[in-house]
């Protein structure tokens, strides 16, 4: 069917196919005068399209004669502030924290209504006889517990399939990307067989880890505690109500000296060697160690008689693309260690062309390169000679390239590093995030009970 335009700034009704193979009566309205952004909806019967579109209407006439209560924020509103005021845009793929956040708006059947339910449509602080956003925020927290499986389909979260058992069978759904309309469509059954054999072909990945979730209660407990304490949208703080799941346990692993230096022989490339020992030199992420450009490089200073003036130094500025910006936005700065200077100037001599990179690999390119289907994502070019090289230095597969962080930060804790310095060295936020990270030896703890039994003495 034809799309018209009226004077309303609205279209009507038109039917359309989704990914589903599900047809569905799609009605889109957008109006300045009421606040009310362009927004698209997905209706089964033509009737309730044309329903919506009148109440949007008369919405929009009660906004022109000032007849509308005061408005009252959602977590929607909330949400989409809290990630711009932080640099990040719901609206785009990005990285894990775009992705947790944009999965808060995926909607879910109510058990009380038999309806569904939409985090974002909800009232941050709630008058009586409405569901409370800590409320549903459990009940969102239930259904994903229930997904099996995952696949995504073209690397983009817009084709999100869901594999869930429900009455002794296992189903497939696919979930709208929640962006593709400013109101997020439920999740819809896959009938389609074709597809169906497909995603059962499929490894994908299997449910939502613990920390994931967290992630996604922690975004929202930010959001609700900016709109109390920031924003002053509410009077009463509601993030304190939030469960959090429980902490899984901390992963340990981290590379001795001996392995460490086992790995770099291993990966057989002095390319890839250096990046490996950057990153367990300096505990920096590997966007920021692998996206390092020379411009942000300054070399060490002597005066005439050899003695040291100005130290040198690497950083990153904290904001903007690739390597100069970090987690959590704030700069990152570390005086150059003797061996790290010796390491950059290895990677000068090893250095192809005019690149601004300082690690590349062999013919000059960088080791991140931009995803094209997900704003602000790069992939590990080397991730393959990487895992290689585990597996010939006898490491465990499952020794992820964030590892070498931990062993950065294990080495420097071992070495007796102050910890304040350190929570400084590698840019974690707090002490807690710090121990996460950092671990002691065995042998260092055996040392520590000696002490403690000899003093004692």
């Amino acid at each position: 069917m034809e799309t018209r335009r009226t004077g309303r700034n609205s279209t009507n009704p038109r039917q359309i196919e989704l990914p589903s193979g599900a047809r569905v009566w799609q009605a889109t309205f957008e109006s300045a005068a009421a606040g009310i952004r362009r927004t698209r909806r997905n209706f089964e019967t033509r009737k309730d399209a044309v329903a919506w579109l009148k109440a949007c209407r008369d919405h929009e006439t009660r906004a022109r004669l000032g007849l509308n209560a005061p408005a009252r924020h959602t977590f929607a509103d909330g949400l989409a502030r809290w990630m711009e005021e932080t640099g990040q845009h719901l609206s785009r793929a990005g990285n894990n924290s775009i992705v947790n956040a944009r999965r808060l708006l995926w909607p879910i059947p109510d058990p009380d209504t038999g309806e569904w339910l939409c985090l974002g449509d909800l009232h941050i602080e709630p008058v009586a006889g409405e569901r409370s956003i800590t409320g549903a925020l459990q009940l969102w927290l239930t259904d994903l517990k229930a997904v099996r499986r995952r696949v995504h389909h073209g690397r983009s979260t817009k084709h999100t399939y869901h594999q869930r058992s429900e009455a002794g069978a296992l189903v497939w759904y696919w979930q709208p990307d929640p962006y593709d309309s400013d109101r997020p469509a439920p999740r819809q059954r896959i009938t389609d067989p074709a597809l169906l054999a497909q995603l059962d072909a499929t490894t994908g990945r299997g449910p939502f880890s613990t920390a994931s979730l967290r992630s996604s209660q922690g975004i929202a407990g930010s959001v609700l505690r900016a709109a109390h304490e920031s924003w002053e949208w509410i009077d009463h703080p509601q993030a304190p109500r939030i469960k959090r799941e429980p902490r899984g346990a901390n992963r340990t692993e981290y590379l001795t000296v001996e392995q460490l230096h086992d790995l770099v022989i291993a990966a057989d490339d002095a390319h890839l060697g250096a990046a490996i020992l950057a990153a367990a030199w300096t505990a920096w992420r590997q966007a920021n160690i692998l996206g390092l450009t020379w411009d942000r490089v300054r070399w060490p200073e002597h005066d005439h008689t050899g003695r040291l003036t100005r130290p040198g130094m690497i950083w990153c500025d904290g904001t903007g693309d690739d390597g100069n910006k970090t987690k959590n936005s704030a700069p990152l700065a570390q005086p150059m260690s003797d061996r790290l200077h010796q390491l950059l100037r290895f990677a000068q001599e090893l250095r192809t062309g005019d690149t601004p990179h300082v690690f590349t690999d062999a013919t000059g390119r960088p080791w991140l390169l931009p995803v094209a289907s997900r704003a602000g994502q790069y992939r590990f070019t080397g991730m393959y000679r990487y895992r290689r090289a585990l597996h010939t230095a006898g490491i465990p597969a499952g020794f992820r390239w964030h590892d070498l962080r931990r062993t950065a930060a294990s080495h420097w804790l071992q070495a007796g590093v102050d910890r304040q310095a350190l929570q400084i060295l590698g840019g974690w936020k707090t002490p807690a995030m710090l121990e996460i990270y950092a671990r002691i030896a065995e042998s260092d703890l055996l040392t520590a009970v000696n002490t403690t039994r000899k003093t004692g003495e």
